[in-house]
């Protein structure tokens, strides 16, 4: 991953943590079965463009996004880990696994991703 890709990371999920990025009153989170739809289309079409800005958001879950009842999983994935890998481990752990589905996305997303990138 070039240095560059990095701190653009970065920046999404600093952006994303500070609450800037979407507003939440307007966020509006797909369902576990429209993240693979999105990212299974994003995947097929050399994973550029919006789609694949859409299925990176939620296959990128950030310690923001954890809550102090544990609802979220913590997640460490390492800075190695490409976006578009994540997306192929998320879409093929949720179609392989239906008990993970469920109505929000990035939930789904942050606990099959726990399991393959457990925090220590």
């Amino acid at each position: 991953m070039s240095a560059i890709h990095l701190n653009v990371r970065r920046l999404l999920r600093a952006t994303a943590c500070l609450g800037l990025l979407l507003p939440t009153l307007v966020h509006a989170v797909p369902s576990s079965d429209e993240l693979v739809q999105i990212c299974e289309r994003a995947l097929a079409n050399g994973y550029n463009g919006k789609r694949a800005q859409m299925c990176t958001w939620y296959v990128t879950p950030c310690d923001c996004d954890v809550s102090q009842l544990g609802e979220i999983p913590r997640v460490c994935i390492p800075t190695n880990v490409q976006s578009r890998k994540l997306a192929q481990q998320v879409t093929e752990l949720l179609k392989a696994l239906p008990e993970y589905r469920q109505p929000d996305g990035a939930r789904a997303a942050a606990q099959v991703l726990s399991v393959v990138y457990p925090c220590e």
